[in-house]
């Protein structure tokens, strides 16, 4: 089995959900199929803030949670079954519906109360500012 190779300590944006999914490929578990899916992201820092972008194409608006809570950024919602299911001459359908719950360890550097969501044409984009950190001060050296 190839299991992708993952640098936990370089990378510290690595998905629960992620880390859920390689154990059960290392142990020799099915991933679940029926129970949901898990829609694509991207996360990035930038210089001031943190940026999660989740791929929701077909899930309204009102049914997308997000919540940050003790340094963890919680997506969750879930994406209805569009197709008919007694259509007459059978049906074709690739598309995952279901729940679907995403979990990302932050940095403890982030300003939870000014993190910010917008959702438009199918695409979650949440911002998490970073705190105003410390500044360095200069301590001058006086001789004795």
């Amino acid at each position: 089995m190839n299991l992708v190779r993952y640098n936990i300590a370089a990378n510290p944006w690595l998905a629960l959900a992620d880390m859920d999914r390689l154990f059960s490929l290392a142990m020799g578990d099915a991933l679940p199929v029926a129970s949901g899916w898990v829609p694509s992201m991207d996360v990035y820092e930038e210089a001031k803030r943190y940026v999660v972008r989740a791929e929701l194409a077909g899930v309204p608006k009102e049914n997308v949670k997000v919540a940050i809570e003790e340094g963890v950024l919680h997506l969750s919602g879930e994406r209805q079954c569009e197709v008919a299911r007694d259509l007459p001459g059978g049906q074709h359908v690739e598309r995952s519906v279901g729940r679907f719950e995403r979990r990302i360890g932050l940095p403890d550097n982030i300003a939870p109360d000014q993190a910010k969501a917008e959702f438009k044409d199918g695409l979650l984009t949440v911002i998490v500012p970073k705190k105003e950190g410390a500044k360095p001060k200069r301590i001058d050296v006086g001789l004795n």
